[in-house]
């Protein structure tokens, strides 16, 4: 998208939109929407960006008026990841493009809560365990592994960074994450592994 005019970006499940007010900068974006249902997390609007209480499975926005839509570490928070990107489709451009930061839940350390496999339990005993250590809530996410990820983004054309960003993080900015000194090491590992990674970093384009 670097160069290209940006009229809108749509940030599904935006919190406090620190990462879609970077992408606006970043893409001299006209205009970005954020939309989340945590009210206390929404931030007061700017000059060229709005934030909204919304549902992601009912997008406040018309048919075909999106050139970016953001959605990092959303799915597994929605009740029907499906219909979710079923709206993602319908409010995108023609060649619109997704950013999908997605949570693989064949990893065994679940990254909300940092408990060892209380993704893997049935619904029942997961809440169980999660009201034991004071999530009265129980476990409310719907994590996917990386067939049934591939399944949810089948409709778009995929481009995969994770690995790239493994091998290169100075060059993504991603050193917080892994190390520049082990990168090396890490690229051959996360590759022969790369179906029980933590999570994947995949920007999918519209059909």
């Amino acid at each position: 998208l670097q160069g290209k005019a940006i009229c809108c970006i749509l940030d599904v499940g935006c919190s406090n939109s620190i990462f879609l007010d970077v992408v606006i900068h970043e893409l001299k974006a006209k205009f970005g929407l954020g939309i989340d249902l945590d009210t206390d997390a929404l931030p007061k609007p700017s000059s060229c960006r709005a934030a909204l209480l919304a549902d992601a499975l009912s997008l406040p926005v018309a048919d075909s008026s999106v050139d970016l839509v953001i959605c990092n570490h959303t799915y597994e928070h929605v009740p029907d990841a499906r219909v979710l990107f079923q709206e993602i489709r319908r409010v995108l451009k023609s060649n619109g493009l997704v950013y999908f930061g997605a949570m693989n839940s064949s990893w065994p350390i679940e990254p909300h809560y940092h408990l060892p496999l209380i993704h893997w339990l049935p619904n029942r005993w997961s809440d169980v365990v999660m009201r034991l250590f004071g999530y009265q809530a129980g476990y409310l996410e719907q994590p996917l592994n990386y067939t049934k990820l591939r399944q949810l983004v089948q409709d778009f054309d995929l481009c995969d960074y994770t690995l790239k960003v493994i091998e290169h993080p100075k060059q993504y900015r991603a050193e917080d994450i892994v190390y520049p000194k082990i990168a090396r090491f890490a690229y051959p590992l996360a590759r022969l592994f790369y179906s029980v990674l933590p999570g994947y970093l995949w920007v999918l384009v519209k059909r």
